[in-house]
């Protein structure tokens, strides 16, 4: 919510009388565009990030699993051979 909580301050609407409409303009300053900048990229790049660290820690994990079982096996193939 805070991403567009300054946008009914700047927004102004003008009417054009030869097509019987409504403009809505939006004329904000430096600060609130790079505010506006930053919250987008933000609620772009957060989420993809969050996805990437989730996606190498399951792949991490699931290798250290799967190279902790092939292990196993091998120490029990091992011992059953020497007896």
């Amino acid at each position: 919510m805070m991403s567009i909580i300054h946008e009914p301050l700047y927004r102004n609407l003008f009417d054009h009388d030869e097509e019987k409409c409504a403009w809505c303009v939006l004329r904000y300053s430096e600060f609130i565009e790079a505010y506006s900048s930053g919250i987008l990229l933000f609620h772009n790049l957060a989420p993809l990030l969050a996805n990437l660290f989730s996606a190498g820690y399951i792949i991490f994990q699931e290798a250290l699993l799967r190279a902790q079982v092939v292990s196993s096996d091998i120490k029990l193939v091992t011992v059953s051979e020497l007896k």
